[in-house]
This record gives C-alpha cells, structure tokens and sequence, in this order.
C-alpha cells in the first residue's frame, strides 16, 4: 500500500499511536465509559448563531447522575462555553465533580464560544475550518472559563468535528492544540 493510501485509510477517530490504546487484562469485568456532551440547547434544524445559549435542561441531568452513581458509574461530562459560563449550567456539574461522582472535559462549540471573529455558519461550525489562531484562542476561552469556575478539567478534549455524524475526514486542530 502507498504511504499516500495509508495515511488517508485511518480513521481519524483512532488514537494517534499504539501507546494511546488502552488494554486491560483478557480476564477483566468489561469497562464501561461515558462521555456525556453537556451543551446549549440548540435546534440543529435551525441555523447555527452565537445566541443559542439556554442551558436550563442542565438541571435535569441529576436524574442520570442518580442512575450513573447506583451502578457506580463515573462520567465525563464535555462542557461546552454556553455550560462553563452560566451558572445554571455548570452549579449542577460542579457538584457531581465536587463529590467525585463525575470528570469534566472541554467540548468546543466554535459558534458559542468567544471570540466571535467568524462568520457564524455550517462551514465554521467544524473548528477545524477556522484559522489556527482562531481555534486557539476559543480553546483558551473555553478552558479558562472551566477552570475559573473550580471544575478539574480532565485530559478530555472533544470539538464539534469530532461528535457523531459530525466526523470531518481530514480535519485537524493539531496545531492549535499545542
């Protein structure tokens, strides 16, 4: 095969190198993990603008924490700007971290997260289309924000290109994730 043919066969939602995959004894209780996306309510029918912001369902996510906590299950919930920056958001999420019953990882929604230097649209909704700055400097926002607000945030990055039925082959944030 032609190295110009395997480097497009890869899926990009595989780990970057074999060191990335996790392995637990043959023998072991399967594991269970849940990446829970805590976002803005948001009419995926409608066009994407910086204003959709509600996060009052948030509340409601105490009811799948109690379900998670009975089978002693311990979520990441990936926070997007709309979550970290309104307290109706993040006061229930905080409280799960606070008691050990849950992680938090960062989840970049470009169209709800500052600066709003972009036009606001389906293209510049997949965060690797903006420039590298750009994506920076939302990945900073977004991150600055959760840790203001004394959430742990975990090794857990997650983007809009990257959800399901969201996968953008060949986009890459590489470099504004240094």
């Amino acid at each position: 095969m032609s190295s110009a043919r395997s480097a497009f066969s890869r899926s990009v939602m595989l780990p970057a190198s074999a060191g990335d995959i996790v392995h637990f004894p043959l023998h072991s209780s399967p594991k269970v993990i849940c990446i829970i996306d805590a976002e803005e309510e948001f009419d995926w029918s409608a066009p994407f603008a910086t204003s959709n912001n509600s996060v009052k369902t948030i509340a409601a996510q105490s009811a799948a924490q109690a379900i998670y906590r009975r089978f002693n299950l311990v979520p990441t919930y990936a926070v997007d700007y709309p979550v970290a920056s309104q307290e109706r958001g993040y006061q229930p999420l905080r409280e799960f971290a606070q008691a050990g019953h849950c992680e938090i990882g960062a989840q970049l929604h470009p169209w709800v997260t500052p600066p709003y230097d972009e036009i606001v649209g389906e293209e510049n909704s997949f965060a690797c289309n903006l420039p590298p700055e750009l994506q920076f400097k939302k990945i900073e926002a977004l991150t600055e924000i959760i840790r203001r607000i004394s959430m742990s945030l975990q090794n857990c990055f997650g983007q809009a290109d990257m959800e399901p039925g969201r996968i953008r082959r060949g986009c890459s944030n590489s470099s504004a994730m240094k």
